[in-house]
């Protein structure tokens, strides 16, 4: 029986095809009424066997599936709710055909800005479509295979979040506690999985020419559950620049970055000394290479460990935006163009046994600094739990741009930078403070670029 049956269906193919032409649809003529409508099948993605995609060539009959692939595909419907006949069964191969001509353009978008965008066309992704035939068979998107597809088209044009997990902690001879882990939880972007599925199929489905996908910024988890600790907000981050450090310099960066910064605890209510986190002296015996430092009097002269003030200007900068109270602080006596990128003005000097960076922790919970250096650029993120409170920094100001600023009752010097800070609790309580920065000079280039910049966020601001 099972032989005549495949027989018959043959012929039909035969006698159908050599009698009527078949002409293109459109897909919306395509869609059983008996099935899904077109505003909903996007939503009507199940498991089941594939359809094999047709021919590329030709009209939808002209690049006709062969007798054998009508002969499976009647196969797979035989166990239907309802019988289907060969012409039906010929009509889901035609609709298979003209959604394979269908394409569209994937936006990845971050507030209202364009991060990368893709193209995709049906015809190279066969297994995205397939028949179901639980009652009348119909056309569906396979979730399954387009949720795959979404996450590759995705997942390769942008970067996830990082997660670092912590299994212990020790604190080493000069009382500093440091993580037994050097990994650095990074924020990375993500997107509403289900809802760019649906998007991308619907968008497939009419054939229309652009789909957006919203990419939300997520930070990335650190996981301190083996230490009984827990590090969920990022409580500030500093950044910094060192492009056109000399080798010995950008060694020194990285190694007070890599090996002394990252990883360490700063317990609830200590005062962390910068001086005390680089541990013993700094010689070229520890490891330290020769590069320029400022000494007394503006004096230039090579010297172990020079350029290690690269990176406490970047954790002074974290303490900052942490809205953290700075105990010890003072910036370099002569401008350093390498502290210009991430808040020109906003330096710490630092030099062992004479001058120390020092902050306090008064969160009421332990903060991780997680630091790191990528290309030429610096990072110091403090995580922790945050109370509440946010800090905002005004500035830079200076001689004709000093936004109001007095220093000690006076107008601002050619040689001074100054900054604002405003702490606010989450009382409401607030507390202003004034970052003054005096060097022997300020270089006239940066009064002009900061004057510059000032004058664009002016026009920005008030519009002609």
């Amino acid at each position: 029986m099972f032989a005549i049956y495949k027989k018959m269906c043959y012929n039909n193919f035969i006698n159908t095809h050599t009698m009527k032409k078949k002409t293109s649809k459109t897909l919306s003529t395509y869609v059983h009424p008996g099935s899904v409508s077109l505003a909903l099948l996007t939503a009507f993605l199940v498991i089941s066997v594939l359809v094999p995609a047709p021919a590329k060539q030709g009209s939808a009959l002209a690049a006709a599936p062969t007798p054998s692939l009508l002969e499976r595909l009647m196969g797979r419907m035989h166990g239907a709710a309802t019988s289907v006949s060969s012409e039906e069964a010929l009509k889901l191969l035609e609709q298979r055909a003209a959604l394979m001509k269908h394409s569209t353009t994937v936006f990845l978008m971050q507030d209202g800005i364009e991060v990368a965008r893709a193209e995709v066309k049906m015809q190279d992704h066969p297994t995205w479509i397939k028949i179901d035939s639980s009652d009348r068979p119909t056309l569906v998107f396979n979730r399954n295979e387009v949720r795959n597809g979404v996450l590759e088209i995705v997942g390769t044009r942008i970067a996830a979040p990082t997660n670092c997990s912590i299994g212990s902690v020790v604190k080493d001879a000069y009382g500093i506690t440091r993580t037994d882990t050097k990994c650095i939880a990074k924020e990375g972007l993500t997107f509403d999985e289900s809802k760019a599925i649906e998007s991308l199929a619907f968008a497939l489905l009419q054939n229309t020419p652009e789909v957006i996908v919203e990419l939300i910024p997520t930070g990335g988890d650190i996981d301190a559950s083996l230490i009984g600790m827990s590090f969920p907000d990022v409580l500030g981050v500093g950044t910094s620049n060192f492009k056109g450090s000399p080798w010995g310099r950008a060694k020194n960066v990285h190694k007070a970055i890599e090996e002394k910064i990252n990883g360490v605890v700063v317990p609830a209510g200590e005062t962390l000394s910068f001086n005390k986190l680089l541990g013993p002296r700094v010689t070229q015996g520890n490891g330290w290479a020769m590069a320029l430092g400022i000494f007394e009097g503006g004096e230039l002269r090579m010297t172990p460990g020079g350029g290690i003030c690269q990176t406490s200007t970047t954790v002074y900068r974290a303490v900052l935006n942490a809205g953290l109270p700075v105990a010890v602080q003072r910036n370099h006596s002569l401008f350093v163009h390498y502290y210009e990128v991430g808040g020109v003005g906003l330096d710490a000097t630092v030099f062992y046994d004479h001058q120390d960076l020092k902050f306090v922790n008064d969160t009421g919970h332990p903060i991780l600094i997680q630091a790191e250096v990528v290309g030429d650029d610096v990072t110091v993120a403090f995580h922790g739990t945050s109370d509440g409170r946010t800090a905002t920094l005004n500035g830079p100001f200076v001689v004709g741009h000093d936004g109001g600023q007095l220093v000690n009752g006076r107008a601002i010097r050619p040689n001074e930078i100054v900054w604002t800070r405003t702490v606010t609790k989450l009382d409401g309580t607030t507390n202003t403070e004034q970052l003054v920065s005096r060097y022997k000079a300020v270089p006239n280039y940066v009064r002009k670029d900061i004057l510059k910049a000032a004058e664009t966020v002016t026009t920005t601001q008030n519009p002609l």
